[in-house]
């Protein structure tokens, strides 16, 4: 074990991750948890995807959620009436094939058990341990805790959260030692446009396994999925009237939550479900802010945010908690192959793999948030244009549509470079195993063809052919639309051949 200490704030999933690496890598490390138990019962539920669940695989940790979750084989999407406009039955057939791994979704609290319980040495993890002060960031750290005891490290590691503290703190040294540190534009750049109701029911009768709802509304949407033990996962996304930012962004009571439900109560939902019988059928349930943000600037001197107290976005495409994993996963890797050179990096070494983690993590992240918010706005059906979109084009494209953004999403993640890669494989090879990675389209070959768009529109070209190009030119900017062409064939060809 090296002597070299990382100080992690925060048992969520980013800092139980990261624990789990560290331990695997022989790098010291303590895990500050605010709360009595490593794993409070919140009510709320996470969905794995594949590039959170091949980390995991690497740690030893996925046959344990493999075991406790419900994969989704099967979804719906359902309109304003409740009317079934399209199905992805080969959903789960299709994730397995070209990415080896199925969704899957549990409760948050048995993944936070099952990253615990992957711990040989639990006497690292310190519950009732809130940090309440950064007390030093050169040559080392050195943390406060609330009963006044002081926590001593190389670095420091925030993973506590979207309402971060040590966030707050870092900001707080940094503006009063560098004029030029972007504080206030930091702070800004958090902001708000949605509330979610999430919650876990029991699952109601017809409901099978493996089975999952997108049910749309004007204003808002919905997300359920069966569960294990007859559980049942809802997510109720709400668009607020006003954008709000950073302090301005509202924390809600138990009474916001019961007007919320008492609003939506008669929305139908599916088999004559309404969001009331999914309410009063529930286990647990919490009303939140929905914060989105990707922070330009995630570390100052020897602290560094990982996990949703540096990249938070809408949970409605299961992108948060894996991205967390994985931002875990990339930091662990940069720290291992310092070390291995060297055991204690001077604070040069260590702001060079601080700026590498920053330069790499936040165009992945801020990519998938901005893509959420995308899908976010189809499904509350927020103008007329996307409403017609999702009603009467986008839920009919069948289930081998969503593998091109399903592949690109997840084949570009990160895995772990010094644990085997013993995780499942897909038709679709993952980007840093392909020699010639492929890339999204510069920016200016797109422009360039608006001006003989606009040309069209102005000299009669027949109507549909200018808006079929706008169309064209905006799916195909990403590399998704070219997938998985000539990254894979069909899966089902794959298996075909010898």
């Amino acid at each position: 074990m090296s002597t070299f200490k990382v100080v992690v704030v925060g048992g969520s999933i980013a800092g139980l991750t990261l624990a789990n690496i560290l331990e695997r890598y022989s790098i010291n490390y303590v895990v500050l948890e605010k709360h009595p138990t490593i794993a409070p019962q919140l009510g709320a539920s996470v969905g794995t995807l594949p590039h959170g669940a091949r980390i995991l695989d690497q740690l030893g940790i996925f046959s344990r959620v493999d075991e406790i979750s419900m994969p989704v084989d099967e979804s719906e999407a359902l309109g304003p009436d409740a009317v079934v406009l399209g199905k992805t039955e080969p959903f789960g057939d299709l994730m397995e094939d070209l990415l080896g791994y199925r969704m899957r979704f549990l409760d948050r609290q048995q993944l936070l058990q099952a990253l615990y319980g992957g711990l040989k040495d639990k006497s690292k993890i310190h519950t009732n341990s809130e940090c309440v002060k950064i007390e030093e960031l050169d040559e080392g750290v050195r943390v406060t805790l609330k009963d006044g005891s002081i926590i001593q490290g190389d670095i420091l590691v925030g993973a506590d959260g979207v309402h971060s503290r040590m966030r707050n703190e870092i900001w707080r040294i940094a503006e009063s030692e560098r004029a030029d540190y972007p504080v206030s534009e930091l702070s800004r750049s958090i902001q708000c446009q949605y509330k979610c109701m999430f919650g876990i029911s029991k699952r109601p009768e017809g409901v099978p396994d493996n089975k999952s709802f997108k049910c749309y509304h004007r204003g808002r949407s919905y997300l359920t999925s069966s569960g294990k033990d007859g559980k049942f996962y809802w997510f109720a996304f709400v668009k607020n009237p006003d954008l709000t930012i950073h302090t301005s962004i509202p924390r809600y009571t138990t009474q916001d939550e019961e007007d919320l439900a008492a609003e939506i109560a008669d929305d139908p939902l599916f088999l004559d479900i309404t969001f009331k019988d999914l309410y009063n059928s529930r286990m647990g349930s919490v009303l939140v802010p929905l914060e989105e943000f990707v922070l330009k600037r995630c570390f100052y001197k020897r602290a560094i945010l990982i996990g949703d107290s540096f990249h938070k976005m809408n949970p409605l495409l299961g992108q948060g908690g894996n991205s967390a994993i994985e931002s875990a996963g990339f930091l662990a890797d940069l720290l291992k192959g310092v070390l291995d050179k060297t055991p204690h990096p001077d604070d040069d070494t260590l702001q060079r793999i601080f700026l590498e983690f920053q330069e790499e993590r936040c165009p992945r992240t801020t990519g998938l948030m901005e893509a959420t918010k995308k899908v976010q706005q189809m499904e509350i059906l927020e103008n007329p244009i996307l409403e017609f979109l999702q009603l009467k084009v986008t839920t009919q494209l069948g289930g081998e549509h969503l593998g091109p953004m399903l592949a690109a999403a997840s084949n570009s993640a990160h895995t772990l470079k010094y644990l085997p890669k013993k995780f499942r494989r897909g038709a679709v090879s993952l980007d840093e195993e392909v020699k010639a990675n492929p890339h999204d389209r510069p920016a200016i070959a797109t422009a360039l063809a608006i001006p003989f768009i606009l040309a069209a529109t102005k000299f009669g070209w027949q109507a549909v052919l200018p808006i079929y190009f706008a169309f064209h030119i905006y799916f195909s900017g990403s590399r998704s639309f070219y997938h998985p062409s000539p990254r894979t064939i069909n899966p089902l060809a794959a298996k075909a051949l010898p």
